[in-house]
């Protein structure tokens, strides 16, 4: 885990800043949100094996500035796996994972409401001075996770809480 946290915090500062540019509003066709990034985000689409032969389609939109990674991933689940586990037990899933896969502990949980929908702000520690903070929701058979990762100082300054503000629901999404 140290390894991770060097690497990370190596790549967080190489990163370039911000520019003084107006911030990118990204809308996929079919994915049913809307957010803006201070820059035009990084996209990566997988296949994730969820077990029994099933996978999920995650795509994580992302970018990197001199201090803050900003990330949105939207997982889409085989048609009824939502409905067969129940919603909380998704956001408990989501906030397990989060915390399984960093390096310090859960800071914190607030469970909330998203558009309608139940959801979690998290805020996991990072270690070296480093938080996570992000907001879990699920619709459908689609988890969304908004997320910063950045120093502990900044986990609410006006970028960050521009770009959770900014995350709006926009049609229905399609499969």
């Amino acid at each position: 885990m140290r390894i991770f946290t060097a690497v990370f915090v190596a790549l967080m500062f190489q990163a370039t800043q911000c520019a003084a540019e107006p911030w990118q509003t990204v809308k996929p066709d079919g994915l049913g949100f809307s957010v803006e990034f201070p820059e035009k985000p990084n996209i990566e689409e997988e296949d994730v094996d969820i077990g029994e032969g099933k996978s999920a389609k995650m795509r994580t939109f992302q970018i990197r500035t001199s201090d803050t990674i900003y990330d949105v991933t939207i997982a889409q689940y085989p048609q009824g796996t939502m409905q067969s586990i129940g919603e909380q037990q998704a956001l408990d899933n989501a906030r397990n994972g989060a915390v399984n896969n960093a390096p310090g502990p859960l800071l914190s949980e607030t469970k909330m409401e998203f558009a309608g929908h139940a959801a979690r702000e998290l805020l996991v520690d990072m270690t070296m001075g480093l938080t996570s903070r992000s907001r879990v929701f699920v619709l459908e058979d689609r988890l969304f996770n908004v997320g910063a990762i950045t120093r502990k100082d900044n986990q609410q300054s006006a970028n960050i809480e521009k770009f959770f503000g900014s995350f709006k629901l926009t049609d229905s999404p399609k499969p």
